[in-house]
């Protein structure tokens, strides 16, 4: 069996507080990191998903090795430079 792939969440406003409840149970994916501005909000969901909090996508992006990220932010940070900045680890 492959490992599971592994989650970050970028945001943990009221749209990410669903995904509890979507990865639970699942074997072939988890959530590894949560990050937000608001650090108390990062790590609620992180408590609630088992996994890292951060207070910052940079800091997620540096200290997580992820296959994919879930952009939970609102529409109003559309302009982040998160797209751009957001790199693949080697594997």
């Amino acid at each position: 069996m492959t490992e599971p792939l592994a989650f970050g969440l970028i945001g943990a406003g009221a749209i990410a507080q669903t995904y509890p409840s979507i990865f639970d149970g699942l074997e072939e994916a988890h959530v590894a990191a949560v990050a937000d501005i608001r650090p108390e909000a990062a790590g609620s969901l992180a408590e609630a998903l088992g996994c890292e909090a951060h207070d910052s996508w940079e800091n997620l992006n540096d200290r997580v090795h992820l296959d994919a990220v879930i952009v939970c932010t609102p529409p109003s940070c559309a302009r982040s430079p998160w797209p751009s900045t957001l790199r693949p680890h080697a594997s």
